[in-house]
């Protein structure tokens, strides 16, 4: 009997001391997963930062496409008032020919009014140089509208997979905080099994208690151990 108490007895240390390095391998691995919980966090809010930037870039193309949109509104307008001053200027030009045709004492008048005409037209050129300056900017708001809209949907894509990603590292947390629970309540049902035996030597039930028993450290690393919640 004595040979068979002490040989169960190094049995169950030894699975006691197995269990305790199960136990310390399961907690650096919930230490590991603390740490990429934490780099997820991070790239997620990184991620969002990027996703409000992106955001108010968006408004302010808006804002400048609508800029835009009041800008052709008086490119409009002065095309009219070109039109305006085009027929202002053949009216004009036909009076020359009329006052030439009238008399020759009026033809400094008419030069005069031939010099007017063609400041008209250097005008008129101006303003239609500045609607075609006005439709290219437009044409790059558009441009960079797609461009932001694109960006968006992408950072949006990569936020959905940073949720699933967190909600997987959630439940792996989980279960090991599950598994270590179990194991330390196995443990101390291991260790007052084997304190209340009669026959049970003082210093082997020192002994036993002694590894059984959870470490300190371990226990504030399990204490601070942060799960994120679910998305």
């Amino acid at each position: 009997m004595d040979a068979t108490s002490l040989a169960e007895a190094a049995g169950l240390r030894s699975r006691a001391r197995q269990l305790a390095a199960h136990n310390t391998k399961l907690q650096r691995d919930a230490e590991l997963a603390e740490e990429l919980n934490a780099r997820l966090a991070e790239e997620t809010a990184q991620l969002q930062a990027q996703l409000r930037s992106s955001r108010q870039a968006l408004e302010q193309a808006r804002a400048a496409a609508e800029e835009l949109e009041d800008l052709k509104a008086v490119a409009k307008g002065l095309e009219e008032e070109n039109g305006e001053l085009r027929r202002h200027a053949r009216h004009m030009e036909k009076e020359q020919r009329s006052l030439c045709l009238r008399a020759e004492g009026l033809q400094e008048e008419n030069q005069r009014l031939i010099a007017e005409g063609q400041g008209l037209r250097e005008q008129i050129q101006a303003q239609a140089a500045r609607v075609a300056d006005l439709e290219a900017q437009l044409c790059r708001g558009t441009a960079l509208l797609s461009a932001r809209d694109a960006a968006l949907a992408q950072a949006g894509r990569r936020a959905q997979e940073l949720a699933v990603a967190l909600e997987e590292y959630d439940r792996a947390v989980q279960e090991l905080r599950l598994e270590t629970m179990q194991l330390r309540q196995q443990l101390g049902r291991m260790r007052d099994a084997w304190a209340m035996r009669p026959w049970c030597p003082l210093d082997q039930a020192t002994d036993i208690t002694a590894t059984a028993a959870p470490s300190p450290v371990r226990e504030g690393a399990r204490g601070s151990l942060w799960v994120p919640h679910s998305r």
